[in-house]
Protein backbone atom coordinates (compact mmCIF):
# COMPACT_ATOMS: atom_id res chain seq x y z
CA UNK A 1 0.00 0.00 0.00
CA UNK A 2 1.19 3.57 -1.03
CA UNK A 3 1.11 6.72 0.34
CA UNK A 4 -1.51 8.20 -0.90
CA UNK A 5 -3.75 4.67 -0.39
CA UNK A 6 -2.65 4.62 3.58
CA UNK A 7 -4.13 8.40 3.53
CA UNK A 8 -7.00 7.45 2.07
CA UNK A 9 -7.71 4.60 4.39
CA UNK A 10 -6.98 6.77 7.33
CA UNK A 11 -9.44 9.40 6.47
CA UNK A 12 -11.98 6.96 6.06
CA UNK A 13 -11.35 5.32 9.50
CA UNK A 14 -11.40 9.26 11.09
CA UNK A 15 -14.70 9.82 9.16
CA UNK A 16 -16.21 6.70 10.44
CA UNK A 17 -15.14 6.53 14.01
CA UNK A 18 -16.10 10.38 14.28
CA UNK A 19 -19.95 9.33 13.34
CA UNK A 20 -19.78 6.96 15.57
CA UNK A 21 -18.74 8.66 18.38
CA UNK A 22 -20.69 12.20 17.66
CA UNK A 23 -23.81 11.37 15.34
CA UNK A 24 -26.68 9.82 16.80
CA UNK A 25 -28.47 9.07 13.56
CA UNK A 26 -25.54 7.08 12.81
CA UNK A 27 -25.07 5.28 15.69
CA UNK A 28 -28.55 4.52 15.54
CA UNK A 29 -28.71 3.58 11.55
CA UNK A 30 -25.68 1.31 11.63
CA UNK A 31 -27.31 -0.30 14.87
CA UNK A 32 -30.68 -1.39 12.94
CA UNK A 33 -27.83 -2.56 10.14
CA UNK A 34 -26.11 -4.78 12.84
CA UNK A 35 -22.77 -2.58 12.64
CA UNK A 36 -21.11 -1.59 15.30
CA UNK A 37 -17.55 1.26 14.40
CA UNK A 38 -16.38 0.18 17.81
CA UNK A 39 -13.34 -0.58 17.72
CA UNK A 40 -13.37 0.03 14.09
CA UNK A 41 -10.44 -0.65 11.39
CA UNK A 42 -10.42 0.97 8.26
CA UNK A 43 -9.93 -2.58 6.39
CA UNK A 44 -13.46 -3.02 7.69
CA UNK A 45 -14.95 -0.47 5.44
CA UNK A 46 -16.95 -2.15 2.91
CA UNK A 47 -19.09 -3.92 5.96
CA UNK A 48 -19.95 0.12 6.68
CA UNK A 49 -24.04 -0.40 5.69
CA UNK A 50 -24.65 1.67 2.65
CA UNK A 51 -27.04 4.73 3.06
CA UNK A 52 -29.66 5.91 0.86
CA UNK A 53 -31.60 9.09 0.38
CA UNK A 54 -34.89 7.47 1.72
CA UNK A 55 -32.85 7.01 4.80
CA UNK A 56 -31.56 10.70 4.84
CA UNK A 57 -35.47 11.65 4.67
CA UNK A 58 -36.71 9.90 7.56
CA UNK A 59 -35.59 12.56 9.74
CA UNK A 60 -34.79 16.73 9.15
CA UNK A 61 -31.50 17.74 8.52
CA UNK A 62 -31.10 19.89 12.05
CA UNK A 63 -32.09 16.45 14.31
CA UNK A 64 -29.67 14.61 12.01
CA UNK A 65 -26.55 16.88 11.90
CA UNK A 66 -23.80 17.57 14.72
CA UNK A 67 -22.90 20.88 15.26
CA UNK A 68 -19.10 20.96 16.65
CA UNK A 69 -17.92 23.64 14.68
CA UNK A 70 -19.29 27.28 16.51
CA UNK A 71 -17.06 29.42 14.45
CA UNK A 72 -18.56 28.83 11.27
CA UNK A 73 -21.93 29.78 9.31
CA UNK A 74 -24.27 26.63 8.50
CA UNK A 75 -25.59 27.47 4.89
CA UNK A 76 -29.35 25.14 4.23
CA UNK A 77 -29.35 24.22 0.65
CA UNK A 78 -32.13 22.17 -1.04
CA UNK A 79 -31.55 20.01 -4.03
CA UNK A 80 -33.37 21.46 -7.03
CA UNK A 81 -34.14 18.86 -8.22
CA UNK A 82 -36.96 16.49 -10.16
CA UNK A 83 -38.48 14.38 -7.36
CA UNK A 84 -41.06 14.92 -5.05
CA UNK A 85 -38.73 14.79 -1.97
CA UNK A 86 -35.85 17.28 -2.36
CA UNK A 87 -32.80 16.75 0.32
CA UNK A 88 -31.83 19.66 2.65
CA UNK A 89 -28.31 19.81 3.78
CA UNK A 90 -26.34 22.13 5.67
CA UNK A 91 -22.56 22.99 4.46
CA UNK A 92 -20.12 25.01 6.56
CA UNK A 93 -17.58 25.21 3.29
CA UNK A 94 -17.62 24.88 -0.08
CA UNK A 95 -13.80 23.81 -0.93
CA UNK A 96 -12.18 24.59 -4.10
CA UNK A 97 -11.65 21.01 -5.99
CA UNK A 98 -8.49 20.46 -7.29
CA UNK A 99 -9.68 20.93 -11.14
CA UNK A 100 -11.12 23.85 -10.61
CA UNK A 101 -7.70 25.66 -9.18
CA UNK A 102 -5.89 23.55 -12.07
CA UNK A 103 -8.11 24.96 -15.17
CA UNK A 104 -8.73 28.73 -13.69
CA UNK A 105 -5.47 29.74 -14.32
CA UNK A 106 -5.96 28.90 -18.08
CA UNK A 107 -8.18 32.18 -17.98
CA UNK A 108 -8.65 35.43 -16.00
CA UNK A 109 -12.05 36.95 -15.29
CA UNK A 110 -13.27 40.02 -13.06
CA UNK A 111 -16.76 40.11 -13.15
CA UNK A 112 -18.67 37.54 -11.91
CA UNK A 113 -22.66 37.01 -12.61
CA UNK A 114 -24.21 33.78 -10.57
CA UNK A 115 -27.95 32.75 -12.07
CA UNK A 116 -28.90 30.17 -9.24
CA UNK A 117 -32.20 29.54 -7.86
CA UNK A 118 -32.21 30.37 -4.11
CA UNK A 119 -34.47 31.06 -1.21
CA UNK A 120 -31.98 33.93 -0.18
CA UNK A 121 -29.94 35.78 -2.60
CA UNK A 122 -26.49 36.16 -0.71
CA UNK A 123 -26.18 32.63 -0.43
CA UNK A 124 -25.11 31.71 -3.54
CA UNK A 125 -22.26 34.50 -3.44
CA UNK A 126 -21.46 33.95 0.17
CA UNK A 127 -21.10 29.87 -1.58
CA UNK A 128 -18.69 30.84 -4.40
CA UNK A 129 -16.91 34.11 -2.98
CA UNK A 130 -13.91 31.75 -1.93
CA UNK A 131 -13.46 30.40 -5.68
CA UNK A 132 -12.68 34.72 -6.76
CA UNK A 133 -9.42 36.33 -6.62
CA UNK A 134 -9.68 39.44 -4.55
CA UNK A 135 -11.32 42.72 -6.75
CA UNK A 136 -13.70 40.26 -8.08
CA UNK A 137 -17.03 42.02 -8.45
CA UNK A 138 -19.86 39.42 -7.31
CA UNK A 139 -23.50 39.88 -8.72
CA UNK A 140 -26.45 37.70 -8.66
CA UNK A 141 -29.20 37.40 -11.17
CA UNK A 142 -32.72 36.66 -10.97
CA UNK A 143 -34.07 33.49 -12.84
CA UNK A 144 -37.48 35.05 -13.35
CA UNK A 145 -36.56 38.49 -15.09
CA UNK A 146 -33.34 37.59 -17.22
CA UNK A 147 -34.33 41.12 -18.96
CA UNK A 148 -33.26 42.95 -15.81
CA UNK A 149 -30.44 40.41 -14.91
CA UNK A 150 -28.91 41.24 -18.52
CA UNK A 151 -29.07 44.92 -17.40
CA UNK A 152 -27.00 43.80 -14.51
CA UNK A 153 -24.41 41.62 -16.31
CA UNK A 154 -23.81 44.74 -18.36
CA UNK A 155 -23.04 47.16 -15.92
CA UNK A 156 -20.77 44.87 -14.25
CA UNK A 157 -19.26 44.08 -17.62
CA UNK A 158 -19.70 40.25 -16.76
CA UNK A 159 -16.73 38.37 -18.08
CA UNK A 160 -17.79 34.84 -16.22
CA UNK A 161 -21.32 33.32 -15.38
CA UNK A 162 -22.19 30.47 -13.30
CA UNK A 163 -25.10 29.08 -13.88
CA UNK A 164 -27.40 25.45 -15.41
CA UNK A 165 -26.60 24.60 -19.27
CA UNK A 166 -30.26 25.61 -20.37
CA UNK A 167 -30.53 28.97 -18.12
CA UNK A 168 -26.92 29.76 -20.05
CA UNK A 169 -28.57 29.26 -23.29
CA UNK A 170 -31.60 31.31 -22.61
CA UNK A 171 -29.74 34.27 -20.77
CA UNK A 172 -27.44 34.07 -24.10
CA UNK A 173 -29.64 34.73 -26.03
CA UNK A 174 -31.51 37.67 -23.85
CA UNK A 175 -27.88 39.23 -23.65
CA UNK A 176 -27.66 39.05 -27.24
CA UNK A 177 -30.91 40.86 -28.28
CA UNK A 178 -29.98 43.49 -25.80
CA UNK A 179 -26.74 44.10 -27.25
CA UNK A 180 -24.08 42.52 -24.87
CA UNK A 181 -20.99 41.04 -26.28
CA UNK A 182 -20.89 37.96 -25.84
CA UNK A 183 -17.43 37.19 -26.96
CA UNK A 184 -16.09 39.16 -23.79
CA UNK A 185 -17.09 36.33 -21.35
CA UNK A 186 -13.88 34.03 -20.81
CA UNK A 187 -15.28 31.33 -18.25
CA UNK A 188 -18.90 29.58 -18.51
CA UNK A 189 -18.95 27.26 -15.37
CA UNK A 190 -22.66 24.99 -15.50
CA UNK A 191 -24.07 22.46 -13.31
CA UNK A 192 -26.85 21.16 -12.23
CA UNK A 193 -28.10 19.42 -15.01
CA UNK A 194 -26.39 16.86 -17.67
CA UNK A 195 -24.80 18.87 -20.02
CA UNK A 196 -25.76 17.29 -23.68
CA UNK A 197 -23.82 17.48 -27.29
CA UNK A 198 -26.84 19.72 -28.26
CA UNK A 199 -26.58 21.60 -25.35
CA UNK A 200 -22.67 22.22 -25.63
CA UNK A 201 -22.71 23.25 -29.40
CA UNK A 202 -25.36 26.00 -28.73
CA UNK A 203 -23.27 27.12 -26.03
CA UNK A 204 -19.93 27.33 -27.55
CA UNK A 205 -21.87 29.40 -30.54
CA UNK A 206 -23.00 31.88 -28.45
CA UNK A 207 -20.29 31.93 -26.09
CA UNK A 208 -17.57 31.45 -28.62
CA UNK A 209 -14.41 32.83 -26.60
CA UNK A 210 -15.25 30.80 -23.23
CA UNK A 211 -13.36 28.04 -21.37
CA UNK A 212 -16.32 25.85 -20.21
CA UNK A 213 -16.48 24.18 -17.45
CA UNK A 214 -18.88 21.87 -16.57
CA UNK A 215 -19.68 20.78 -12.54
CA UNK A 216 -20.90 17.58 -11.02
CA UNK A 217 -21.86 17.23 -7.74
CA UNK A 218 -25.11 16.03 -5.32
CA UNK A 219 -26.34 18.75 -2.70
CA UNK A 220 -25.25 16.11 0.10
CA UNK A 221 -21.86 16.04 -0.72
CA UNK A 222 -20.60 19.75 -0.07
CA UNK A 223 -17.92 19.14 -1.94
CA UNK A 224 -18.06 19.33 -5.83
CA UNK A 225 -17.06 15.75 -7.02
CA UNK A 226 -16.28 15.89 -10.52
CA UNK A 227 -15.37 18.35 -13.35
CA UNK A 228 -14.54 18.85 -17.03
CA UNK A 229 -13.67 21.84 -19.73
CA UNK A 230 -13.89 22.36 -23.16
CA UNK A 231 -9.79 21.03 -23.23
CA UNK A 232 -10.72 17.94 -22.40
CA UNK A 233 -11.08 16.42 -26.03
CA UNK A 234 -9.98 12.55 -24.77
CA UNK A 235 -12.53 12.43 -21.70
CA UNK A 236 -15.22 14.01 -24.05
CA UNK A 237 -15.05 11.06 -26.40
CA UNK A 238 -15.81 8.65 -23.86
CA UNK A 239 -19.05 10.85 -23.09
CA UNK A 240 -19.98 14.34 -22.60
CA UNK A 241 -20.73 13.51 -18.94
CA UNK A 242 -17.55 12.62 -18.05
CA UNK A 243 -15.57 13.78 -15.06
CA UNK A 244 -12.19 13.91 -13.81
CA UNK A 245 -13.55 12.84 -10.15
CA UNK A 246 -11.64 14.87 -6.66
CA UNK A 247 -10.08 12.20 -5.01
CA UNK A 248 -8.77 14.46 -2.04
CA UNK A 249 -12.30 15.21 -0.88
CA UNK A 250 -14.14 12.36 -1.50
CA UNK A 251 -13.79 8.45 -1.92
CA UNK A 252 -15.71 6.73 -4.32
CA UNK A 253 -17.13 3.05 -4.94
CA UNK A 254 -18.95 1.46 -7.22
CA UNK A 255 -21.72 -0.92 -6.10
CA UNK A 256 -24.46 -2.55 -7.85
CA UNK A 257 -23.82 -0.08 -11.01
CA UNK A 258 -24.15 3.15 -8.26
CA UNK A 259 -21.78 5.14 -7.35
CA UNK A 260 -21.48 5.62 -3.73
CA UNK A 261 -19.49 8.27 -1.69
CA UNK A 262 -18.26 8.83 0.97
CA UNK A 263 -16.73 12.36 1.86
CA UNK A 264 -13.42 12.91 3.96
CA UNK A 265 -13.94 16.63 5.03
CA UNK A 266 -15.59 17.45 8.28
CA UNK A 267 -19.36 18.17 7.72
CA UNK A 268 -22.62 19.07 9.97
CA UNK A 269 -24.08 15.47 8.62
CA UNK A 270 -21.02 13.45 7.39
CA UNK A 271 -21.71 11.30 4.15
CA UNK A 272 -20.57 8.18 4.31
CA UNK A 273 -21.24 5.38 1.78
CA UNK A 274 -23.80 7.00 0.17
CA UNK A 275 -25.68 5.35 -2.83
CA UNK A 276 -25.87 8.62 -4.93
CA UNK A 277 -28.62 6.75 -7.44
CA UNK A 278 -25.98 7.42 -10.20
CA UNK A 279 -25.22 4.60 -12.78
CA UNK A 280 -21.55 5.21 -13.25
CA UNK A 281 -18.45 3.82 -14.94
CA UNK A 282 -14.85 4.62 -13.19
CA UNK A 283 -11.03 4.28 -14.67
CA UNK A 284 -8.18 4.82 -12.54
CA UNK A 285 -5.18 6.42 -14.83
CA UNK A 286 -6.41 8.53 -17.32
CA UNK A 287 -4.13 10.84 -19.04
CA UNK A 288 -6.70 13.64 -20.70
CA UNK A 289 -5.51 16.74 -23.07
CA UNK A 290 -6.56 18.97 -20.70
CA UNK A 291 -3.10 18.31 -19.11
CA UNK A 292 -4.63 18.08 -15.85
CA UNK A 293 -2.33 14.98 -15.07
CA UNK A 294 -2.71 11.26 -14.58
CA UNK A 295 -5.64 10.46 -12.24
CA UNK A 296 -9.30 8.78 -12.18
CA UNK A 297 -12.21 9.76 -14.00
CA UNK A 298 -15.92 9.11 -14.08
CA UNK A 299 -18.28 8.46 -16.95
CA UNK A 300 -21.81 9.56 -15.32
CA UNK A 301 -24.67 7.55 -16.49
CA UNK A 302 -28.76 7.20 -15.82
CA UNK A 303 -29.84 7.45 -12.38
CA UNK A 304 -31.37 4.52 -11.17
CA UNK A 305 -35.23 3.68 -11.07
CA UNK A 306 -35.59 6.85 -12.36
CA UNK A 307 -39.47 8.79 -12.17
CA UNK A 308 -38.66 11.82 -13.41
CA UNK A 309 -36.39 13.62 -15.61
CA UNK A 310 -35.32 17.36 -15.63
CA UNK A 311 -33.92 18.26 -19.13
CA UNK A 312 -33.15 21.95 -20.11
CA UNK A 313 -36.45 23.77 -18.65
CA UNK A 314 -38.70 20.90 -18.95
CA UNK A 315 -39.54 18.21 -16.22
CA UNK A 316 -41.08 15.02 -17.96
CA UNK A 317 -43.13 12.45 -14.48
CA UNK A 318 -43.63 8.86 -15.75
CA UNK A 319 -46.36 8.76 -13.22
CA UNK A 320 -48.59 12.10 -15.34
CA UNK A 321 -48.26 9.67 -18.26
CA UNK A 322 -49.55 6.51 -16.27
CA UNK A 323 -52.72 8.77 -15.35
CA UNK A 324 -53.36 9.79 -18.15
CA UNK A 325 -53.63 6.53 -19.58
CA UNK A 326 -55.55 4.94 -16.75
CA UNK A 327 -58.35 7.87 -17.10
CA UNK A 328 -58.70 8.69 -20.40
CA UNK A 329 -57.34 5.93 -22.86
CA UNK A 330 -57.99 2.73 -20.71
CA UNK A 331 -59.81 0.87 -23.29
CA UNK A 332 -57.09 1.10 -25.92
CA UNK A 333 -53.46 0.84 -23.81
CA UNK A 334 -52.44 -1.04 -20.72
CA UNK A 335 -51.06 1.83 -17.60
CA UNK A 336 -47.36 0.53 -19.16
CA UNK A 337 -45.41 2.72 -20.86
CA UNK A 338 -41.76 4.13 -21.42
CA UNK A 339 -40.59 8.01 -21.90
CA UNK A 340 -37.64 8.43 -23.79
CA UNK A 341 -36.40 12.18 -23.52
CA UNK A 342 -33.60 13.64 -25.87
CA UNK A 343 -32.44 17.39 -26.45
CA UNK A 344 -32.04 18.77 -29.65
CA UNK A 345 -30.29 21.83 -30.85
CA UNK A 346 -32.71 23.96 -33.42
CA UNK A 347 -30.77 27.11 -34.61
CA UNK A 348 -29.46 28.94 -31.07
CA UNK A 349 -32.06 26.85 -29.37
CA UNK A 350 -32.36 23.94 -27.06
CA UNK A 351 -35.83 21.73 -27.46
CA UNK A 352 -36.84 18.66 -25.36
CA UNK A 353 -37.69 16.00 -27.73
CA UNK A 354 -40.27 13.38 -26.16
CA UNK A 355 -41.45 10.14 -27.00
CA UNK A 356 -44.09 8.04 -25.66
CA UNK A 357 -44.26 4.25 -26.14
CA UNK A 358 -47.26 3.03 -25.07
CA UNK A 359 -48.59 -0.67 -24.87
CA UNK A 360 -51.88 -1.10 -27.06
CA UNK A 361 -54.61 -3.91 -25.59
CA UNK A 362 -55.71 -5.04 -28.73
CA UNK A 363 -54.00 -4.21 -32.63
CA UNK A 364 -51.73 -1.41 -33.08
CA UNK A 365 -53.43 1.84 -33.77
CA UNK A 366 -52.03 3.01 -37.23
CA UNK A 367 -49.37 6.16 -37.60
CA UNK A 368 -52.35 8.33 -38.64
CA UNK A 369 -54.18 8.19 -35.47
CA UNK A 370 -50.82 9.54 -33.72
CA UNK A 371 -51.52 13.10 -33.53
CA UNK A 372 -54.82 12.46 -32.05
CA UNK A 373 -53.69 9.99 -29.14
CA UNK A 374 -50.60 12.53 -28.31
CA UNK A 375 -53.28 15.36 -27.88
CA UNK A 376 -54.97 13.42 -25.07
CA UNK A 377 -51.55 14.59 -23.00
CA UNK A 378 -50.97 17.49 -24.15
CA UNK A 379 -52.67 19.62 -21.62
CA UNK A 380 -52.51 16.69 -18.48
CA UNK A 381 -48.56 16.80 -18.46
CA UNK A 382 -47.11 19.44 -16.49
CA UNK A 383 -43.38 20.38 -17.96
CA UNK A 384 -42.79 23.03 -15.37
CA UNK A 385 -44.72 24.36 -12.45
CA UNK A 386 -47.01 26.84 -14.84
CA UNK A 387 -46.97 25.25 -18.06
CA UNK A 388 -48.01 22.03 -19.69
CA UNK A 389 -46.40 20.48 -22.63
CA UNK A 390 -49.24 21.67 -24.74
CA UNK A 391 -47.93 25.06 -24.07
CA UNK A 392 -44.34 23.80 -23.77
CA UNK A 393 -44.49 22.37 -27.76
CA UNK A 394 -46.52 25.96 -28.82
CA UNK A 395 -43.49 28.49 -27.11
CA UNK A 396 -40.82 26.40 -29.01
CA UNK A 397 -39.15 24.77 -25.69
CA UNK A 398 -40.19 21.27 -26.38
CA UNK A 399 -40.72 19.33 -30.28
CA UNK A 400 -44.33 17.56 -29.91
CA UNK A 401 -44.35 14.75 -28.21
CA UNK A 402 -43.92 11.39 -30.58
CA UNK A 403 -45.66 8.14 -30.30
CA UNK A 404 -44.81 4.82 -30.85
CA UNK A 405 -45.86 1.37 -29.65
CA UNK A 406 -44.55 -1.57 -28.02
CA UNK A 407 -46.44 -4.57 -27.13
CA UNK A 408 -43.73 -6.36 -24.73
CA UNK A 409 -42.90 -3.26 -22.31
CA UNK A 410 -43.94 -3.73 -18.37
CA UNK A 411 -44.30 -0.83 -16.01
CA UNK A 412 -43.52 2.74 -16.48
CA UNK A 413 -39.89 3.81 -17.11
CA UNK A 414 -38.19 7.34 -17.96
CA UNK A 415 -34.78 7.48 -19.91
CA UNK A 416 -32.32 10.49 -20.21
CA UNK A 417 -31.00 11.22 -23.85
CA UNK A 418 -29.56 7.97 -25.48
CA UNK A 419 -25.92 9.42 -25.36
CA UNK A 420 -25.97 9.63 -21.59
CA UNK A 421 -27.60 6.08 -21.94
CA UNK A 422 -25.27 4.48 -24.23
CA UNK A 423 -21.95 4.12 -22.36
CA UNK A 424 -24.23 1.70 -20.31
CA UNK A 425 -25.65 -0.34 -22.19
CA UNK A 426 -22.67 -1.38 -23.90
CA UNK A 427 -21.82 -2.97 -21.16
CA UNK A 428 -24.84 -5.06 -20.54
Amino acid sequence: MNTSEQSVQYALGEVVAKAWKQNAFYRDFWRKNNFSAEPFSAKEFSRVPILRKSDLLEMNVRDRSTFLNKEKYHFAIASSGTTASPIVSLHNETPIAPYYSFITQRCSYSALLVLRRSSYNFLPLVAVSQYCTPGTIMAEGDLDDLDYTARIAAEIRMDHLATSPSIAVRFGKILAKQGFPLHGVTFLYVSGEPLTHAAYLVLKELYSNALIVNGYSITEAGATMGHSSSYCVNLHSKSRNAYHLNTRDAYYEVIDGNLVVTILRNLPFPLIRYDTGDKVVLEDDFSCTCGFGTGSIAVVGPRDGLKSYKIGATVFRVEEFKSVLEEELSTLFTSDCEVYIEQEKIGQSLLAAPTLILRPKFMTPHPRFNGMIAKYFLDRITVSPNMSLGQAIKFGISKPLRIQYDKNITGQKIYPPREIRTPFEVQK
